[in-house]
């Protein structure tokens, strides 16, 4: 949790030159690459991030969970920092670092640092942990776009490559499809997503269910 408290500590003594910014959302299942976190039940997400003239950002994410059964409802917190710097064309590269935390289950706690590269529409980023949700080191691989269809509709698209260093050879792969509309301050996006794991327990993290499935998300920004 030491992450969490030295992210809050920089929203909180942010200077001047920084934008605040923030979200609300309601989700019908959280799903976190590729995995529920809510047990298919609905989720509720808070976000509040800043970002600073000089290029940096920092922010926290809060989401409700149910990892096991035997831990109930539980809360996730996502503190995390970056750097985002242009490059030509319209390009830009970043990198920064993230700890996820559960508030009653921490041996499932980690830190991860990532980087990438993409344009105002797509980006590659690669996300690295030495002990994944307690258990192993492991990078994550995401490649996310959106193209506008008209002023409000626009088209969504993810996926996601997990594999674990060590032990058996073996990846999880996740990926989304769906449609993003619009509304003033408010964004709805309705996705379909599916995953495909190797069979080997160690790419298996707490949560519910690997299965194909509906994810509907209402957010209100600010």
């Amino acid at each position: 949790m030491r992450c969490a408290f030295v992210s809050l500590a920089l929203l909180a003594a942010g200077p001047a030159c920084a934008q605040a910014g923030g979200s609300v959302s309601v989700l019908s299942d959280y799903r976190y690459r590729g995995v529920s976190l809510s047990d298919g039940r609905p989720s509720l997400q808070a976000q509040l991030g800043l970002d600073f003239d000089a290029g940096g950002y920092a922010g926290l994410q809060a989401s409700t969970v149910r990892l096991e059964e035997h831990f109930g409802d539980d809360l996730q917190l996502l503190p995390y920092a970056g750097v985002v710097r242009p490059l030509h064309g319209g390009w830009h590269w970043e990198a920064g670092v993230q700890y996820t935390a559960f508030l009653r289950s921490g041996e499932y706690d980690y830190p991860e640092v990532f980087a990438g590269i993409g344009t105002g529409h797509a980006g590659v980023r690669i996300f690295y942990s030495n002990d994944y949700y307690g258990r192993w080191p492991a990078w994550y691989a995401t490649f996310d776009g959106n193209r506008a269809l008209s002023p409000r509709w626009r088209l969504l698209g993810h996926a996601g490559v997990l594999h674990s260093m060590g032990g058996e050879v073996g990846y999880r792969r996740d990926w989304t499809l769906g449609l993003g509309l619009a509304l003033r301050d408010y964004d709805l996006q309705l996705t379909w997503g599916d995953v495909d794991a190797d069979a080997h327990p160690r790419y298996h993290p707490p949560g519910y269910g690997e299965e194909a499935g509906w994810v509907l998300r209402l957010t209100r920004n600010w």
